[in-house]
This record gives structure tokens, sequence and C-alpha cells, in this order.
């Protein structure tokens, strides 16, 4: 089970300070999920990546993402939905017609029987794309 590429806006997770003001600590977003069951979050894997680069040239990090940089942004799958936070806006963002920053995520059962899943590495998104067969 796969979505497709994902436009997801994020918005800032604040604090209130003590002396009045208002101080961003990370960012947020959801996913709907609607595929993604309590009986499959007991027994599936769940995959999130996202395409930092446009379709037609896909730079695509499996999260959780640590960036030399110090970026970084996980999630949390829950039923019907996946909760992404970053220490950064992610939000999918155009420019000149082309869309990045798009998030993907893929519900792999694992209460189905089929080919061996242990040579490929959950980690390459390329890899699972070829297991998988998906198209962009």
């Amino acid at each position: 089970i796969y979505s497709g590429w994902l436009d997801v806006p994020f918005e800032p997770d604040t604090v209130h300070l003590a002396g009045g003001g208002i101080d961003t600590i990370g960012y947020f977003s959801v996913i709907d999920a609607p595929k993604l069951t309590q009986e499959l979050l007991s027994t599936a894997d769940v995959k999130v990546y996202i395409n930092a680069n446009e379709l037609s040239d896909p730079v695509i990090y499996p999260l959780p993402y640590n960036a030399p940089s110090g970026l970084y942004i996980q999630f949390s799958a829950y039923a019907q939905e996946i909760s992404l936070y970053s220490n950064g806006d992610l939000s999918t963002v155009v420019s000149n017609g082309k869309k990045y920053q798009q998030f993907r995520y893929m519900i792999v059962p694992g209460n189905t029987l089929g080919r061996s899943a242990a040579a490929v590495n959950w980690s390459d998104y390329a890899a699972v794309k070829v297991y998988l067969g998906l198209k962009d």
C-alpha cells in the first residue's frame, strides 16, 4: 500500500514565553493514511520518504532523516494518519512551476506471504521502488 507524492503543509509548533513572546520550537504536519488500520499498525512496516527535489529529478531520503546541517525530520504512525515533526519548515513548495519537498508513505503488510524482503534495503528508496514495482 503506498501513496502518491503528496503536498504536505507544515505548521509551527510554538510555546508562549514568560515575557509574552512566542517561540517556534519545531514544525509539524499530519498526512491522512486512510488504509493504515490498527491491525496494520501491529503487523506492517510503515515507511515514509521525502523527495527534496522535483519529480523529474528526485532526491529522496527515508525518514527519520538527520542532515549534517542539523536539520531533522521524524514520523509517527497512528490509525489512519502519519504525523511528521521537524526542526525546519519542510512544507511542499512550488518554484518555477515545479514542486519540491513532497512526501510518500508505504505500508508493507507483515502478514502476507510473498517474496523474501530480507535482501531489500528499505532505507534506499530506489531499491524499494524496484522491489515493489513502483512508478513515480
